[in-house]
């Protein structure tokens, strides 16, 4: 994945110098300006606890407020979210859309080996770990096609009860 993101950099180079913009916003556009690595503790139904990453990245907000997926999957990489990032502004700036670019990037983990209340606690648990860098006015978290209504009904519970003028 870090030969694809370093390809996406050297892509992004090539394009602004052809459009005539100087090397400063190349240097402000080639990496993100936050990225966060959280750890989720989670208690198992065999009572176990286990430690799930997750990660939230934002490429920019010069547009406006960011915007990304969240992802569940076991092969979620940190490289992986922030080139994310970067191809969301890409698509949002090329189709005039005020927002900046993000990235949920979401928890490292396989959903098909989860009980519904593991789920529920690691979506919960993701919230709370980033709750202070979300939100409708500062970054908006969106769902991929292999993400459950449910899963994000459960982050969008969370984030209420976490931040009282949002709640139900």
């Amino acid at each position: 994945m870090q030969k694809a993101y370093t390809h996406l950099q050297e892509m992004m180079l090539e394009i602004l110098k052809k459009l005539g913009y100087p090397n400063e916003v190349y240097q402000f556009l080639k990496e993100p300006t936050m990225s966060i690595k959280v750890r989720i503790p989670v208690r198992m139904d065999d009572d176990t606890v286990r430690i799930f990453t997750g990660y939230r990245t934002k490429h920019h907000d010069v547009f406006g407020i960011t915007q990304g997926n969240v992802h569940f999957r076991p092969d979620l990489t940190e490289e992986e979210v922030s080139q994310l990032a970067i191809l969301r502004s890409v698509k949002t700036s090329n189709l005039q859309i005020p927002l900046g670019g993000s990235s949920g990037g979401g928890v490292v983990c396989d959903i098909r080996e989860l009980s519904f209340h593991e789920l529920e606690r690691i979506c919960r648990g993701y919230i709370r770990a980033i709750h202070q860098v979300i939100g409708p006015e500062i970054d908006i978290l969106s769902s991929d096609a292999s993400m459950d209504p449910q899963l994000i009904a459960w982050m969008m519970d969370e984030y209420s009860q976490l931040n009282p003028p949002y709640r139900s």
